[in-house]
């Protein structure tokens, strides 16, 4: 079994870049596969499972097959749902909930993709339908619209 880390590394010789992430926890499943796992906390009263929070059990699971380990592809978050009360008595429940069909083969193209935009002198054209770009525009306009008054 690997010598546990929380701090995963990829080296991509072909890229010459040392890809990172620092993962919660590690489960071992019936079938000895390595079960990536993340903590979460939320306010709300259902847990969402946003598609940045399964890219991140996946890149996981991708840095750990990537130094040859066995990875289930089934990932899991461990969610504290915090309850404030009017008295500002705090309320914990929590949850596990299991993330099925991590897709890992995506990476290499993801990371070959994100290396040459990385890398490249020309700045990708803001999407449309991308909400970072929305926000992007949003604030220049705003600070446009002040520097006017």
């Amino acid at each position: 079994l690997m010598k546990w880390s929380k701090n995963l590394e990829f080296y991509n010789s072909k890229h010459n870049i040392f890809y990172s992430g620092k993962i919660d926890d590690l489960l071992i499943d019936k079938n000895g596969s390595l079960v990536p796992l993340d903590f979460k906390t939320t306010l709300s009263e259902e847990f969402y499972v946003y598609e940045s929070y399964k890219r991140q059990l996946e890149i996981y699971g991708y840095f750990l097959r990537k130094q040859s380990e066995v990875v289930s592809e089934v990932g899991v978050f461990y969610v504290v749902k915090i309850k404030i009360g009017e008295n500002f008595e705090k309320k914990e429940t929590r949850e596990i909930v299991i993330q099925e069909n991590l897709n890992y083969d995506v990476y290499d193209e993801i990371l070959e993709n994100l290396k040459e935009v990385y890398f490249s002198s020309i700045e990708p054209s803001p999407g449309k339908n991308c909400s970072f770009c929305l926000r992007d525009f949003q604030l220049n306009e705003l600070i446009k619209s002040k520097s006017r008054s």
